[in-house]
C-alpha cells in the first residue's frame, strides 16, 4: 500500500490538486524522488506508533470499499449508460446491471458492519476531499 501511497499522491499533484512541486519524477525512469518516499515512510512509521493497527485495517478496509466496491460499480453503470446514447459500447460485463449493482449493495453492507468511529472518519475524509476538489 506504501507504493500505492506513492503513486496515488503523484497523480493527484499531476491533476493539480496538489502542488507539483511535492511530487515531481526523475525523468529518467519516471519514478517519485526518494526524498517523497522517504517522507511518505516517516508519516506512515509515526501513524503507525500512535494509531492501533486495528483502526489502520478498518480505515483501509472502508477506503477500499467505498472507492473500488462502490463507487467503481456506480460509475460502471453511469459509463454503460452514457455509451449507450452513442451506440458503440466497449464495457463488457456479464449479467449487467445485476454484477455491478450486487458489488456496491455489498460493500455497502460492509461498510455497515465497521465501528462508528471508522464511518466517522470517512465522512469526514470525504469532506476534506470535496472541499479540496470543488474550492482548491
Amino acid at each position: 500500500m506504501y507504493y500505492g501511497l506513492t503513486r496515488v499522491l503523484y497523480a493527484i499533484a499531476r491533476d493539480g490538486l496538489l502542488p507539483s512541486f511535492f511530487f515531481p519524477c526523475e525523468s529518467k525512469h519516471k519514478t517519485t524522488y526518494f526524498e517523497r518516499l522517504f517522507l511518505m515512510g516517516v508519516i506512515s512509521a509515526l501513524i503507525a506508533c500512535f494509531v492501533p493497527l486495528e483502526e489502520i485495517a478498518e480505515l483501509v478496509n472502508i477506503g477500499t470499499l467505498n472507492r473500488f466496491y462502490i463507487g467503481v460499480a456506480w460509475v460502471f453503470i453511469a459509463l454503460r449508460l452514457e455509451i449507450s446514447e452513442t451506440g458503440k459500447n466497449p464495457l463488457n460485463c456479464q449479467f449487467y446491471p445485476l454484477v455491478p449493482k450486487l458489488g456496491a449493495l455489498f460493500g455497502l453492507d460492509l461498510i455497515a458492519n465497521l465501528s462508528p468511529l471508522t464511518l466517522a472518519a470517512l465522512v469526514i475524509w470525504m469532506g476534506i476531499g470535496l472541499v479540496v476538489y470543488f474550492f482548491l
